[in-house]
């Protein structure tokens, strides 16, 4: 019985051993060897992605993914990722967690890969998340982009042109002779025609070189040249006197404001004179306005007399030295 015992003893001892030991292989092979940090990331794509994924850095496993929460964000859904990474593990502050796979048929990780700066990420902290390029979805995409290109461009494109060929095949091949004749017959004529075309388009060329000949020898002959000489003289001249004049006005409009500041100040200093001279002025408009009547009264027989007195004058002159009429000295 006693050997039975220690039998059954050393088999209990040998099987908690080995579950001690399994577990601990375990939480080597997952990171988790005891108490850890917790870190977060998020994705707007989670496929593959499950409670127990691998958490490594630089491919190295440093724990796993704990849970992950839906969260909406400006009416997007991304899933935020809570990692569990060993204690005191040290993340650079441009890091980045990159869902990513080591092969074909390697499960999804997360990757987080060390940047270069000296400042970490405290416990706690959102590292920034990124997606690694998924062959197999590209393909997907790529078929399904080409699939929607034959239905909407390549088969309306096919049948318009198989319409179109058939609308004008038909035509086509009923006048095919004709229209091969009628080539045939311009192409015969063009050939005929074509020396007595070279030969006129030389005898329009010599003739156009002759006229530019003449032309620019005329132009440039010199009575031309002398006279485009002095009007250019004369240009040259006007140019100077305009801008002579120009100057001459600006000095004129600069003496011209010299007045008028002069003008100004002079007003302003004399300010109270003026106020005088205007009350005087308006004074002597006051008398004369009462007394312009008998003035004018004035006038007129003033302008009577020396009517008459001019109308007589032209009658007998002698008047200005006899100082009578002619038929009174009769």
């Amino acid at each position: 019985m006693k050997n039975n015992a220690l039998n059954y003893t050393f088999v209990g001892a040998f099987v908690l051993a080995m579950a001690a030991a399994l577990i601990v292989a375990v939480g080597l092979l997952t990171g988790r060897t005891g108490g850890g940090d917790v870190y977060y990331t998020s994705y707007g794509n989670v496929a593959g992605i499950l409670r127990g994924t691998k958490v490594m850095y630089e491919g190295f496993t440093i724990g796993q993914v704990e849970t992950i929460d839906p969260v909406r964000d400006g009416g997007q859904t991304r899933f935020r990722v809570h990692m569990a990474v060993r204690k005191g593990w040290t993340i650079p502050r441009d890091a980045v967690a990159v869902v990513t796979a080591s092969g074909l048929l390697s499960a999804i990780a997360i990757d987080i890969r060390g940047g270069t700066s000296t400042e970490s990420f405290e416990p706690g902290a959102t590292i920034p998340g990124s997606m690694a390029g998924n062959l197999f979805a590209v393909a997907t995409n790529i078929a399904q982009q080409m699939s929607e290109l034959s239905e909407t461009s390549l088969k309306p494109l096919l049948q318009a042109l198989t319409r179109n060929v058939d609308a004008i095949g038909g035509p086509l091949a009923e006048h095919a002779p004709e229209l091969i004749g009628n080539l045939v017959a311009m192409t015969a004529d063009l050939a005929r025609q074509t020396p007595e075309i070279t030969t006129n388009v030389r005898e329009l060329t010599g003739e156009l070189v002759l006229t530019g000949r003449r032309v620019n020898g005329e132009l440039l002959g010199p009575a031309n040249t002398q006279s485009v000489q002095a009007t250019l003289n004369n240009l040259q001249r006007a140019s100077t006197g305009l801008v002579r004049f120009v100057d001459e006005l600006s000095e004129t409009r600069r003496a011209i404001d010299q007045v008028m500041k002069t003008v100004d100040q002079t007003v302003a200093r004399n300010s109270e004179n003026v106020g005088e001279s205007m009350t005087s002025l308006r004074h002597t408009l006051q008398t004369v306005s009462r007394n312009i009547d008998s003035i004018v009264y004035n006038l007129d027989g003033m302008s009577r007399n020396m009517h008459e007195f001019s109308r007589l004058l032209r009658q007998n002159p002698g008047l200005l030295l006899s100082g009578a009429r002619r038929d009174e000295t009769r």
